[in-house]
């Protein structure tokens, strides 16, 4: 919460907004910090009564029906609908879920990833459906089908996710990056929100190795810097201390 607070006032000064609705409104990638808060006091306290199972249950119940609440301040719907993830995670710690997928075989996962992939894509191409903001999962439904989306972007999000999990090859070296993702996560839109000003001033092409590259050099960049003092005090203000 600590860092969410920081790097909330520094973007809102940057950006010279300083009303109250501004304050209420999280900042770029700010709001998953504030949800991160959300999600693990509501596991805190419903876990003490229902089981884990329960709990995920109640999750996908809320995500589903947070679209039909007309509130949006605090990353309430971003909350609500990401909610799921955050306990099916939970469920993977305690019921060795990620161990099994271990033990299913790669062929399976290609093929349910392709087939998430196939499945977007046909949704894009003839279901006229904005799937960019199905996956951001801050907008209240527009009509009564919008739940049915809702319910299988949660569907497909696991099998990509899981499929994802099984199809890294060394999970060991992606692991020993782990003490910098916050970092990372805080600062990399720093840089990549100038992304668009380098393309428009012929400074950078937008092609699809010119975002490769320049995502890559944001992420080591912000990687490297992670290990300054003064980042690390505006990044874990509370923890460093």
């Amino acid at each position: 919460m600590a860092s969410y607070l920081v790097f909330q006032f520094i973007r809102l000064a940057l950006a010279g907004k300083y009303s109250i609705v501004d304050l209420l409104s999280p900042q770029y990638t700010l709001w998953y910090l504030l949800c991160l808060v959300y999600w693990r006091v509501a596991v805190y306290f419903l876990s003490k009564r229902f089981s884990i199972g329960i709990v995920l249950c109640l999750s996908i119940i809320i995500s589903l029906g947070s679209g039909f609440i007309p509130i949006n301040i605090l990353s309430f719907q971003r909350a609500c609908s990401f909610f799921p993830f955050f306990v099916f995670g939970c469920c993977c710690r305690s019921h060795n879920i990620l161990y099994k997928i271990d033990k299913t075989a790669a062929s399976l996962s290609i093929v349910s990833l392709l087939t998430a992939i196939v499945i977007c894509t046909m949704a894009k191409l003839y279901g006229a459906i904005n799937l960019l903001g199905v996956f951001m999962g801050k907008t209240l439904y527009a009509n009564d089908i919008d739940i049915v989306i809702r319910g299988g972007w949660l569907v497909i999000s696991l099998i990509i996710s899981l499929s994802v999990y099984k199809l890294i090859p060394d999970r060991k070296m992606l692991a020993k990056y782990g003490g910098c993702t916050l970092v990372i996560y805080l600062l990399h839109s720093f840089f990549t929100g100038q992304f668009g000003w380098l393309i428009n001033h012929h400074i950078l092409y937008n092609d699809l190795i010119t975002c490769i590259v320049f995502s890559l050099v944001v992420f080591l960049f912000c990687a490297y810097i992670s290990k300054f003092r003064i980042i690390k005090i505006l990044t874990q203000p509370i923890s460093f201390k």
